[in-house]
């Protein structure tokens, strides 16, 4: 697993202007529970529509409360669009759901909490579906 975020880190060193200036540690990142945005491969709105559950292809399923997003329940696609100029998602702070809207364009959701399920969660999301 160190061999993606090595990638990720000789990509943002390249990036002049979009690198931060100190790397959370190996140790920080596992405790905030971080993945990155290009790793989400499936959505679907959280069972009391006030917000996603976002599922990574590494099997893990993270709950993206958002603050002014309708219609999650019946839209096909969504978005992450970085708020910190990296790719890795750690908190609500480091990015925004996109929901496209049309015909009026996209709507940027401002993401107020964010959580990794636990096993429990995850097996009671399936069981429902």
């Amino acid at each position: 697993m160190k061999v993606p975020l090595l990638i990720a880190a000789l990509v943002l060193a390249a990036a002049p202007g979009c690198a931060p200036t100190t790397s959370p540690s190996p140790e920080t990142r596992a405790s905030r529970q971080c993945f990155f945005a290009n790793d989400v491969r499936t959505f679907s709105a959280a069972p009391d529509g006030r917000g996603v559950i976002l599922r990574t292809g590494r099997g893990e399923a993270f709950e993206a409360r958002v603050v002014g997003c309708f219609g999650l329940d019946w839209s096909n696609q969504v978005g992450l669009v970085s708020r910190n100029g990296s790719s890795m998602v750690c908190s609500a702070m480091d990015a925004d759901l996109v929901v496209p809207d049309f015909p009026r364009g996209n709507t940027t959701c401002s993401i107020s909490d964010l959580r990794q399920l636990t096993d429990e969660e995850v097996a009671a999301l399936d069981a429902r579906n």
